[in-house]
């Protein structure tokens, strides 16, 4: 795996949490709303079709698949810090840090760390070589 595809990897699977509990969001919307069906139509009585329950069953998977991405996302931080600070370079520590962990825009980096945006680009380049040159001897 290359470094920038191994430092993007917590980015997304919090990005899949952030959709997952919007679903679970309108999930309980549809549950919690209310609706009626007027019908002079004929129904089978003995169907049970609960749309609440069903949003509910849903619910509560998602939930769980929430916690379990989630715990994931703890772990596989946890690594990529343990990562990162094996590199010696702090500047290039400090970068992957922002960029990677607290998602920070260029211009922000390039803020704290006196440079421009380009310099800031170019430092990053050189931080992922340094990912690496960690990863491949692991």
């Amino acid at each position: 795996m290359k470094a920038k595809e191994y430092m993007q990897q917590a980015f997304f699977l919090d990005k899949r949490i952030n959709s997952l509990v919007r679903q679970v969001s309108n999930l309980w919307d549809q549950a919690t709303s209310v609706s009626q069906v007027i019908s002079d139509m004929p129904h089978n009585p003995s169907k049970s079709t609960s749309k609440l329950e069903d949003r509910m069953v849903d619910i509560v998977d998602l939930t769980d698949e929430i916690k379990g991405q989630a715990e994931r996302l703890k772990i596989l931080r946890k690594e990529m810090m343990g990562v990162v600070a094996e590199i010696p370079d702090p500047e290039y520590q400090l970068i992957l840090q922002e960029r990677y962990f607290e998602m920070l825009t260029w211009e922000d980096i390039a803020c704290d760390i006196n440079r421009s945006v380009r310099s800031a680009q170019l430092l990053h380049g050189k931080a992922l070589e340094a990912v690496q040159e960690i990863l491949d001897k692991k």
